[in-house]
């Protein structure tokens, strides 16, 4: 009977070039990452390059698996793209007319000829903290494009005698009497600009928490920006 040859092993630097060609490609990623143990550990970089969430739920599990002690990887080394718009971009979403939307006239809130907004129904919007923002700004030191479009943000408090963060979406009731101090945009813009040193690019559009403080704070905290695109952001 005729015997099966086995295919040569590549070296796992070559494995791991090959598969940074599939970045962006999730799905694909990570069935590769179930093939075998080799592939699984040069599949990482590619799968965690340029991640990309639908919904809130996944972008929380993710920042939980993130931060779990004892992880075989840094995963955080390997995001230099975030993408937190359950792709919803605007561009990709009038060219396939993937949902309905409708115009509303703001003549007198845009005097300078752009009178319409265009809302999109059927977009998920991710809720973003800022303490999951602070987090990335302490983790992701190679991050270079920031994506928080169509998003919703909700301002966290810390706990000063535990250290910890409380939304303020939950209800909580402060029977222990701890002193909250609420974490500002300002405070998570900030220390982006201190720890992601390769910061490029911010993308703003459809913010409805948007506005012409926000967009000066970037500026102002991170100057090696080079691209802010706050398209259809109402507040401004």
């Amino acid at each position: 009977p005729g015997t099966v040859s086995r295919m040569p092993r590549l070296p796992l630097e070559i494995l791991t070039e090959i598969f940074m060609y599939l970045t962006g490609q999730q799905r694909t990623l990570q069935q590769i990452l179930i093939v075998c143990k080799q592939w699984s550990m040069c599949v990482v970089p590619a799968l965690y390059h340029s991640p990309l969430f639908k919904d809130t739920f996944r972008w929380a599990n993710f920042l939980i698996h993130m931060t779990r002690k004892g992880n075989a990887f840094d995963y955080c080394s390997y995001i230099t793209t975030l993408d937190l718009s359950s792709g919803a971009h605007i561009d990709d979403m009038l060219l396939n007319h993937c949902t309905e939307y409708i115009h509303m006239e703001l003549h007198e809130l845009i005097p300078d000829g752009r009178n319409c907004m265009v809302f999109y129904k059927g977009a998920s919007h991710i809720n973003v903290s800022t303490s999951s923002l602070l987090q990335i700004a302490n983790s992701c030191s190679r991050l270079t494009t920031l994506n928080l479009t169509n998003t919703e943000l909700t301002i966290d408090c810390l706990i000063q005698e535990t250290g910890e963060y409380i939304s303020n979406v939950q209800h909580y009731s402060n029977h222990l009497k701890y002193t909250l101090v609420p974490l500002s945009l300002r405070t998570v813009i900030k220390t982006m600009g201190e720890k992601c040193k390769f910061l490029k690019e911010i993308i703003l559009q459809r913010c409805m928490w948007l506005s012409n403080r926000i967009i000066w704070l970037w500026t102002l905290h991170c100057p090696q920006l080079m691209s802010i695109d706050a398209r259809h952001s109402l507040p401004c």
